[in-house]
């Protein structure tokens, strides 16, 4: 009758892969879009040209504007009512 003392609870079971692969995934995840709409729209980037082609009165920029404003409503509804 031999007694462990080391018991299940006392060890330290982790869910996860560590702090940093987290830290690096959210890093990234974050940082992607942050850094494409600095290259898409600002004039760090290419804003001018961006601009030049959604506002230059195309019919294709009216389309990807109502798409974008589609899938921003979308999502909003979805965030409200299905959160």
């Amino acid at each position: 009758f031999g007694m462990d003392l080391e018991t299940e609870n006392s060890k330290v079971n982790r869910i996860g892969c560590g702090f940093l692969p987290y830290f690096f995934l959210c890093f990234f995840v974050a940082g992607i879009p942050c850094a494409a709409s600095l290259l898409l729209w600002s004039d760090i980037g290419w804003g001018e040209q961006v601009f030049a082609y959604f506002v230059g009165g195309d019919v294709i920029g009216y389309a990807f504007g109502c798409g974008a404003v589609c899938i921003i409503l979308i999502l909003y509804l979805l965030d409200f009512f299905w959160p």
